[in-house]
C-alpha cells in the first residue's frame, strides 16, 4: 500500500501495539483477554481483548520499519520468557542475557506513557523558549496548545540501545511468587525504582544509569523477572 503521492511506502500494520501480544497471553487464559481495569472511567472489564487494546496507529511510524525490528524482537523474547516459564530457570547464553537486559530497557521506552511524556516535556521546553522571547505571543496561547508527535516514543527506543552497556553491572534474577495475591502487569509493564536514593532520602530524580536503579517486570501471575544490583548493601553507609 502506498501514501497519496505514491513516494512513499506505508505499511499494512496500522495497529502497532505498545505493549506486546505475546506477553499480554502470559496473563490470559485462553490467549485471546485479560482482565483489565481502566482507572479514567472506573471501570473492570473481565475479558479485554489482547489485539484490540494496547496499540496506536501508526506508533513507530507509517514505513513499519520500527514494527517488523520489534516484531523480530518479540519472537526471540517469546521463546526465552516461555523457557523461563517452564523451567522457573534464567537462560545461560550471552545472546539471551543480552536480549533480557534489551527487553527491560525498550519495553520501557516504548509505551504510550513514555509517548505522553515526551510530549509533555517538548511542550513545556517550547513554552519556556516562547516565554523568554515572545512573552506577549506567550501570554496568548499559554495552556491552548501542546506539542505532538507522529512516533513521540522514539526518542525513547532509540536511547534504550545507548543504555544498554549501563546495565552491565546488574544482575538478572527471578522472583517467584507464592504467596496468595497474583503478579499483575499494566499498560506500562516496566517497574523501576532505586532502592539507594529512597535510603539516603534523595528527593531528586533519577535515571536508569544513576547507581541503585532496580528494574521488575511480571512475566507472569507467578514469575517476575528483577535485573539489579546484587551488592546494594555495600552502597549503604
Amino acid at each position: 500500500m502506498r501514501s497519496e503521492n505514491m513516494s512513499e511506502l506505508i505499511t499494512e500494520k496500522e495497529n502497532q501495539h505498545y505493549v506486546p501480544q505475546f506477553y499480554l497471553k502470559f496473563f490470559s487464559l485462553n490467549d485471546k483477554s485479560v482482565g483489565m481495569y481502566r482507572f479514567a472511567v472506573n471501570k473492570v472489564i473481565t475479558h479485554a481483548s489482547i489485539k484490540d487494546n494496547f496499540n496506536i496507529s501508526f506508533f513507530y511510524g507509517e514505513d513499519g520499519k520500527m514494527e517488523d525490528a520489534f516484531a523480530e524482537l518479540e519472537g526471540k523474547w517469546n521463546t526465552i520468557i516461555k523457557q523461563i516459564l517452564e523451567t522457573q530457570k534464567l537462560p545461560s547464553g550471552i545472546e539471551e542475557q543480552l536480549l533480557i537486559r534489551l527487553l527491560f530497557l525498550l519495553q520501557s521506552a516504548r509505551t504510550k506513557y513514555k509517548g505522553d511524556e515526551w510530549e509533555d516535556y517538548t511542550t513545556k521546553l517550547f513554552s519556556t523558549i516562547l516565554s523568554s522571547k515572545d512573552h506577549d505571543l506567550y501570554s496568548k496561547i499559554k495552556g491552548k496548545f501542546k506539542i505532538q508527535s507522529k512516533c513521540p516514543a522514539m526518542p525513547y527506543i532509540r536511547a534504550a540501545f545507548d543504555l544498554l552497556p549501563q546495565t552491565f553491572d546488574l544482575a538478572i534474577g527471578l522472583i517467584i511468587n507464592e504467596s496468595e495475591l497474583e503478579f499483575i502487569t499494566s499498560d506500562n509493564p516496566v517497574i523501576f525504582c532505586n532502592h539507594l536514593f529512597e535510603f539516603k532520602k534523595l528527593k531528586r530524580s533519577f535515571g536508569f544509569s544513576n547507581i541503585g536503579i532496580q528494574f521488575f517486570l511480571p512475566i507472569s501471575p507467578r514469575i517476575m523477572l528483577c535485573m539489579i544490583l546484587l551488592f546494594m548493601r555495600l552502597l549503604h553507609p
